[in-house]
């Protein structure tokens, strides 16, 4: 759990029983003991105090310890851990009521969730309360953190589903399987840890499925420039009148964090996107600077279409820590439900922004930013999304499914380009730089100890593929 935090661990390995010598807890805040099973400990000193559940005192040391079945953790001797206990609360001192102590931990843990969400690491933050006490947890359901969690947990887990289908990424699922690749490092509980941990053709309840049997394809492959930088997409249309698309481009010339940034700011997206007539935030969520209620209106040259109205909800997630490797961003349509008006999260419906445009249902829109490059200064990106267009199929003919595409695809990259030339200087740029955020103040040194992973990992693995090919 704490190797997923993030925070710095020293470690120190020593036989069963020496978890309750104080000496070799000098100097730090709080020490696990993981006890392998086998005679043999590992001690962890952490920086922060406050982590795991008091159940008892040994000596003058509180004994923290949380239950934990088959676990393997980042970092930790690859045993199955049977369990996790902490001693701690202030290096040698005694604690003197367990009461306060209690409180202590439950804010101090809190607050930790609470700072990975709003950092977009909710999965961490998940993985975090789901070994949290009684107290701990109590104290996040009465804060509402622990609902936020959980409903972002689950889009997650939704979005992550459906984008480990995506062509591009089904790739590098056949090749972690050839060299036998798996990963320790987890996204919390029950979500796919990688793109090759979704089982193929399984049954799931993904707000990407569909019963369909038969299949309406549309594929589609431009040059963005010269320079070799291309889209590789693929359409689907549905009889119940949905359609999907999924597209990838890889090593574009543009930072993860500007990616981000021409995203987010979702008022200004209409200098990026052709057809645009209205873009707005419509509510901002506390949990973090990701969730929030959008609207985008456009007017796409579709026959006998006024326009297109979409109102939908947007979250943001840090997985760079993970095998995906990248920032995600997904969006779905609020699952409004009945009460006094139709609400989703407390936040009434919008009146429709015209009455002669027709309302878009986006069931889910997934984009996975990927940083690359020696310093991180590309990004590949793999899109997919599925939703209601409201438009017949008889309507949409290939030919013009194609050029919108094109036309869409091309003008967006320009665009982006030529506010990235200009970046800090534009409305992007000060917005970006201009006021502290978490979604990007934290950001850029994230993207710095990912590629300097990354650069020694792709060299691991050139290593395997070479002796798979030798083989």
């Amino acid at each position: 759990v704490l190797a997923q935090v993030g925070c710095g661990f020293s470690f120190q390995r020593g036989p069963m029983g020496q978890c309750a010598t104080p000496s070799c807890w000098q100097g730090a805040d709080v020490v696990l003991v993981v006890e392998s099973g086998k005679g043999e400990s590992s001690y962890i000193a952490h920086e922060s105090a406050g982590v795991g559940r008091a159940v008892s005192e040994s000596g003058s040391h509180t004994l923290l310890q949380t239950q934990t079945s088959s676990t393997k953790s980042g970092g930790l001797p690859h045993q199955d851990l049977d369990v996790i206990s902490a001693n701690g609360l202030g290096r040698s001192e005694p604690c003197s009521e367990k009461t306060d102590t209690l409180e202590a931990l439950g804010e101090n843990i809190t607050a930790q969730v609470h700072k990975l969400v709003r950092e977009l690491r909710t999965q961490e933050g998940a993985a975090l309360l789901q070994h949290a006490g009684v107290e701990e947890q109590k104290v996040a359901r009465d804060s509402g953190l622990l609902e936020a969690v959980e409903l972002q947990s689950q889009y997650l887990g939704y979005a992550l589903d459906g984008l480990a289908k995506h062509p591009g990424l089904a790739k590098e699922a056949d090749l972690a399987g050839m060299l036998h690749l798996d990963s320790e490092r987890s996204l919390g509980p029950q979500l796919p840890t990688t793109p090759c941990s979704v089982p193929r053709g399984r049954s799931t309840t993904s707000l990407f499925s569909s019963k369909s049997t038969w299949r309406d394809l549309v594929e589609v492959e431009f040059d963005l420039d010269d320079d070799g930088h291309k889209v590789e997409a693929f359409m689907e249309f549905f009889p119940d009148g949905s359609a999907s698309i999924q597209w990838s481009a890889s090593e574009l010339p543009i930072p993860v964090t500007k990616v981000m940034c021409l995203i987010h700011e979702i008022d200004l997206i209409g200098s990026l996107v052709p057809f645009i007539q209205h873009a707005a935030c419509l509510h901002q969520f506390q949990w973090n600077d990701a969730d929030r209620i959008v609207r985008v209106v456009s007017k796409p040259p579709i026959p006998f279409v006024a326009g297109l109205d979409a109102v939908s909800q947007r979250f943001g997630f840090d997985l760079l820590d993970s095998p995906w490797g990248g920032m995600c961003l997904v969006e779905c349509s609020p699952n409004w439900v009945e009460g006094d008006g139709q609400q989703w999260r407390g936040v009434p419906r919008p009146a429709p922004y015209e009455a002669r445009l027709k309302q878009v249902d986006v069931k889910t829109m997934v984009a996975l930013g990927r940083p690359c490059g020696k310093l991180g200064e590309l990004t590949t990106v793999f899109f997919t999304a599925r939703g209601d267009l409201k438009v017949p199929r008889s309507m949409l003919p290939n030919w013009l499914v194609c050029n919108l595409v094109k036309l869409i695809g091309k003008f967006i990259y320009q665009h982006a380009l030529e506010v990235v030339a200009k970046f800090d200087s534009s409305e992007h740029g000060q917005r970006l730089h201009g006021v502290s955020s978490p979604l990007y103040d934290t950001l850029d040194q994230r993207i710095a100890r990912f590629i300097q992973g990354t650069l020694h990992e792709d060299a691991e693995v050139a290593e395997n593929i070479g002796g798979v090919q030798t083989a």
